[in-house]
């Protein structure tokens, strides 16, 4: 999918044109392949399918009350799209990243309320090693705080500048009152050749003590392998 901005002589689009769709979200306008119903066929497919359809049916339980605290909530967070225009998520969007991020880390009972404090989380800068055939997280700033929990998607390595990513290698979750280092793969390197300059993304979001989840942040770590 693409983001769109249109000119002087054309301010909208809607509908399919031969294959193509035509489209407006909360972020903008949009412009992308027809879509077609998703069929999951790998279990963490199915897993997240089922994480989203269940948040979706939470939301739709919740009172009008409750709904409202969510609009409010969902109106301080400012989110870009990829031509840096500005837009604000739904309250069920707001809702949903909440809900799904609490399955991930099996909270129980579920947190339904909108968080306490306003707006996106702190986006934690994290320092990543590559030691031995260890990838592991080092240093988190600011530090990780008791009742945080953290979430990485890892990468499998490629050469140094592939720009596409390669297939999930692992997920893993941590509590921030866990003792760092933080190891996200004990055996990483994989089918790399010795001295191969490689790189491995790593994505991971943040849900802080006041139940705000962050954006999927994306960051990566140049290595050469031993």
């Amino acid at each position: 999918m693409a983001v769109i901005s249109f000119g002087p002589l054309v301010d909208a689009a809607r509908g399919s044109i031969g294959g193509v769709t035509f489209q407006r979200g909360p972020s903008g306008n949009t412009v992308r392949a027809k879509p077609r119903p998703p069929t999951p066929n790998i279990l963490s497919q199915r897993q997240a399918q089922d994480r989203l359809v269940r948040a979706i049916q939470l939301w739709r339980l919740q009172t009008t009350a409750v709904k409202a605290d969510w609009l409010a909530y969902a109106a301080t967070v400012t989110l870009y799209n990829s031509l840096s225009n500005s837009y604000h998520p739904t309250a069920a969007q707001a809702f949903a990243w909440c809900v799904v991020l609490q399955q991930i880390h099996a909270i129980t009972p579920l947190v339904l309320v909108r968080p306490t404090s306003d707006s996106l989380p702190t986006s934690p800068t994290l320092t990543i090693a590559f030691t031995g055939n260890t990838i592991q997280i080092t240093a988190i700033d600011p530090a990780p705080a008791a009742g945080e929990y953290y979430m990485f998607q890892l990468y499998r390595p490629d050469i140094q500048r592939t720009w596409p990513r390669t297939h999930i290698h692992t997920r893993v979750q941590f509590l921030g009152a866990t003792a760092l280092p933080w190891i996200l793969a004990a055996n990483y390197k994989n089918l790399l050749k010795t001295g191969t300059i490689a790189r491995a993304h790593v994505h991971h979001r943040l849900l802080d003590t006041s139940y705000r989840t962050s954006c999927r942040l994306k960051t990566y770590l140049d290595f050469v392998s031993t």
